[in-house]
C-alpha cells in the first residue's frame, strides 16, 4: 500500500515538473519588429488598356458599305479614307433635283428671252410715245394717234413687270434647288468615311455590302502614341479620387515591373454595372494616362491601384500583426522579455500588406506576426528562430 502511495506521489511530482517546464518554455511564436518605411494607400480595381485618345467613327447617313479601304490594326493618316458608302435614296433624290434644276433653267431661259424682247419693244414704244407727244402738241397728229401710242406703252410696261416677276420666281426656284443639291452633295461627301486623326485603326465593325443606319459605329481609331487605362470605380470609393493622382498598373505581361501614370479624366456621371455575383453597382469611369509600353496593347486587362495617400519614412507593421478593435484603433501582441503584452495602437494609412502605426509602438519593438493567435497577457512565449 505504501509502495502505491509512493509511486502516485512520484508521478504527481513528475507531472508538476513537466507542466512547470512547459509553462516556462512558452508557446512558440513568430515575431516581427516595427520598422520605418514608405506606405501607399489607394483604391484597387481591374482596368482596361486603351489608346490615349480614341475616336468612334459613326455613320452620319444611311447607306450600304461598298468598299473598305483599310484593315484593323493598320496605321492611318488624318483624312485617309477608311471606307465608302452608297445611298440609293440619295442618288435618286439627287437625280430628281438635277432634273428639276434643268427644267427650271429651261423655263428661266425662255422667260429671259421673252423679257429681252419685251424690253426692246418697250424702249421703242417709249421713244415713239415721246416723239408723238411732241407731235400732238404741235398739232401734227391727232389725239387718237397719241393715245394709241400711250396705250401700247402702258401694255408693254405691264408685260415687262410681269415677265420680270416671272424671271425672279424662276431664279428663286433655282436658288432653292441648288441649295438642296449642295446639301445633298455635303451628305454625299459624308458617305466617304475618313479618319479624323493620325493613328491606328483599332476596330472595324462593318463589312462590304452591309446596310447601316445613322449613328452606327463603323470603326474606331486610336492615337499611336501613348496609352491610357480605363477603370470603373465604385461610387462609394470616389470621395478620395482626384485628377492628377498617381496610378500604378500591374499585369503579368509587365514581368512585375509596374507602369505608372496619372488620372486625366473623371466622368461626370455614374453608370450601372452588374457584378459577377449579379449585384447592380453604380460606378464612375476614371481615365489615366500612361507612358508607352510595347508589352501592353489596347484591350488588355490590368490591375490598377489609384494612390490616394502616401507616407514616407513612417512606422509600419504587417496588417496581420494588428487586430483592429475600432476604426483606426487596434491591438498588438507585443513581446517583452518573452512575455505577451497587450498593446493598444493607433493606426494611420493602410494597404493590403501594411498598416501605419501612429502611436503605441516605437521603431524596433517586437510583436507577434499573427494577431489572430490566442495569447493571454503575461503568458510566456518562445520566439521562433528565423
Amino acid at each position: 500500500m505504501k509502495r502505491k502511495l509512493w509511486l502516485g506521489s512520484l508521478l504527481l511530482v513528475l507531472a508538476l515538473m513537466i507542466g512547470f517546464f512547459i509553462n516556462n518554455k512558452g508557446q512558440e511564436v513568430e515575431t516581427i519588429a516595427a520598422a520605418k518605411g514608405n506606405l501607399d494607400e489607394g483604391i484597387e480595381e481591374t482596368g482596361y488598356i486603351q489608346a490615349s485618345e480614341e475616336y468612334d467613327i459613326q455613320a452620319l447617313e444611311s447607306g450600304r458599305i461598298v468598299e473598305i479601304s483599310t484593315r484593323r490594326g493598320q496605321t492611318v493618316n488624318e483624312g485617309q479614307i477608311i471606307l465608302t458608302m452608297q445611298s440609293i435614296d440619295m442618288d435618286i433624290e439627287t437625280g430628281a433635283i438635277n432634273e428639276r434644276i434643268a427644267a427650271t433653267r429651261t423655263s428661266f431661259d425662255a422667260a429671259a428671252l421673252e423679257f429681252q424682247k419685251t424690253s426692246l419693244s418697250l424702249q421703242q414704244a417709249r421713244a415713239d410715245h415721246k416723239r408723238k407727244q411732241e407731235l400732238v402738241k404741235a398739232g401734227a397728229i391727232s389725239q387718237a394717234d397719241y393715245e394709241e401710242t400711250l396705250t401700247n406703252t402702258q401694255t408693254l410696261e405691264q408685260a415687262f413687270t410681269s415677265q420680270q416677276n416671272i424671271m425672279q420666281g424662276y431664279q428663286q426656284q433655282l436658288d432653292s434647288l441648288q441649295a438642296q443639291r449642295q446639301d445633298l452633295e455635303k451628305k454625299s461627301q459624308q458617305l466617304t468615311v475618313k479618319s479624323p486623326i493620325a493613328g491606328v485603326l483599332l476596330l472595324l465593325n462593318v463589312k462590304e455590302g452591309q446596310l447601316v443606319s445613322p449613328g452606327t459605329v463603323l470603326a474606331q481609331v486610336g492615337t499611336a502614341g501613348g496609352l491610357a487605362v480605363k477603370t470603373d470605380i465604385l461610387c462609394d470609393d470616389m470621395n478620395n479620387i482626384k485628377i492628377g493622382q498617381t496610378v500604378e498598373v500591374n499585369s503579368t505581361v509587365l514581368n512585375n515591373r509596374p507602369l505608372y501614370g496619372r488620372i486625366t479624366e473623371i466622368y461626370p456621371e455614374a453608370h450601372e454595372e452588374i457584378s459577377a455575383l449579379g449585384v447592380a453597382q453604380r460606378r464612375v469611369t476614371v481615365i489615366s494616362a500612361l507612358g508607352q509600353n510595347g508589352l501592353l496593347k489596347p484591350g488588355y486587362e490590368v490591375q490598377v491601384k489609384i494612390i490616394t495617400a502616401r507616407k514616407k519614412d513612417t512606422l509600419l507593421l504587417p496588417r496581420e500583426a494588428v487586430l483592429v478593435t475600432d476604426g483606426d484603433s487596434g491591438e498588438v501582441n507585443q513581446v517583452i522579455k518573452n512575455r505577451i503584452v497587450k498593446q493598444k495602437v493607433k493606426m494611420g494609412l493602410k494597404n493590403q500588406q501594411y498598416v501605419e502605426i501612429v502611436s503605441g509602438l516605437k521603431q524596433g519593438d517586437m510583436v507577434v506576426r499573427d494577431a489572430g493567435l490566442e495569447l493571454k497577457a503575461g503568458s510566456r512565449v518562445k520566439v521562433a528562430a528565423d
